[in-house]
């Protein structure tokens, strides 16, 4: 019949965009192609987003429950009946394009996809069609949320690990053990995506013997919250390794890089069930299988630290100051967020 007359549905951006902020505008348009003339009574257009977290191990997509739900947004951003129609919907053979423009409200999470959670936008289209399977379409939009280190206090701020340990004595030879101090920093704690945090400093072995050596690593700490559960998750990004130090020895760190990957989520402090940041954590090998840990916050932004570019007043929050910069500073090129 007419109605195998339909070929494929699809949603185009136009123009086409790799990643979008908040606030920006959404365009495009839904493309229905039919091979014969054929019959369609409706089309509707809707763009949405929302997040899901779950703390079962179960994953997010599959769970339901312990599930935190939350949603941003759900737009008709197009609709089209064949009663307004004067062809009564009869589409002639050919390429059928519906188009459609929408803007994605301020302050929305960033895109985010993992076991436990995920913020998921996506613009969806239906068409209707009479005595046949209707046809559907969907195209996943990538939300990047910016975030300006200058306008957030910490990131300014010396980052700083210091610490002592206890050597273990070796049970066979009866030594004193001593300790260990170690102390490691950088000048800020803000970082962007693709850069590396240089780090300087020292570890001393003032033990009496074995070696002990320190890691440091870049972590990134997820936390999934539903109405009565947390899900704590760590991820190690990157790391980098000092070396063995002989009793009486010291480790001199000058600007060891620890690279922050170029394609990581930079943070979530916007959502309600899903909290993403970083921090710095160096392990202190004491050997006899015992470390000792410690750990310090890093920021990581979208928009890089520039000198005199401080843009705190000290009353606000750090979210709502982010915002009015992003709003008062058109002057970077949307490009480089990646």
């Amino acid at each position: 019949g007419t109605n195998m007359g339909f070929g494929k549905l699809s949603v185009v951006l136009e123009p086409q965009k790799e990643q979008f902020n908040p606030g920006d505008e959404v365009s495009g348009y839904v493309l229905l192609v039919a091979k014969t003339a054929a019959q369609c009574t409706e089309l509707l257009v809707t763009a949405s987003g929302g997040s899901s977290a779950s703390v079962n191990e179960k994953a997010a997509s599959a769970s339901t429950d312990n599930l935190g739900e939350e949603d941003y947004f759900n737009y008709n951003i197009y609709t089209w009946t064949a009663d307004e129609d004067e062809n009564q919907g009869k589409l002639e053979e050919g390429d059928h394009t519906f188009p459609f423009k929408f803007i994605l409200p301020e302050n929305i999470p960033s895109s985010y996809d993992s076991f436990y959670g995920r913020v998921r936008y996506a613009i969806k289209a239906t068409a209707v069609i009479p005595h046949s399977i209707n046809k559907k379409a969907k195209l996943v939009l990538n939300i990047v949320n910016p975030y300006d280190l200058n306008a957030d206090f910490q990131a300014w701020e010396a980052l700083n690990i210091e610490g002592e340990a206890v050597i273990p004595c070796d049970p066979c030879l009866c030594f004193q053990g001593g300790s260990a101090t170690l102390s490691i920093g950088a000048q800020h704690s803000g970082y962007i995506p693709g850069h590396s945090i240089p780090l300087t400093g020292s570890i001393q072995n003032h033990g009496s013997c074995g070696l002990i050596s320190a890691t440091a690593k870049l972590v990134q700490r997820r936390r999934y919250t539903t109405a009565d559960k947390t899900k704590l998750e760590l991820e190690t990004l990157s790391k980098v390794k000092g070396r063995n130090i002989r009793s009486g020895q010291t480790d001199e760190w000058d600007n060891k890089l620890l690279p922050v990957p170029s394609n990581i989520l930079v943070r979530m402090n916007n959502c309600k069930h899903i909290e993403v940041d970083h921090l710095l954590l160096i392990k202190l090998k004491l050997g006899y299988g015992v470390a000792e840990e410690y750990s310090a916050p890093v920021v990581i932004g979208t928009i890089p630290l520039t000198p005199g570019g401080q843009t705190i007043i000290q009353t606000e929050t750090p979210e709502t100051i982010a915002a009015d910069v992003i709003a008062d500073n058109h002057s970077w090129d949307r490009s480089e967020l990646l």
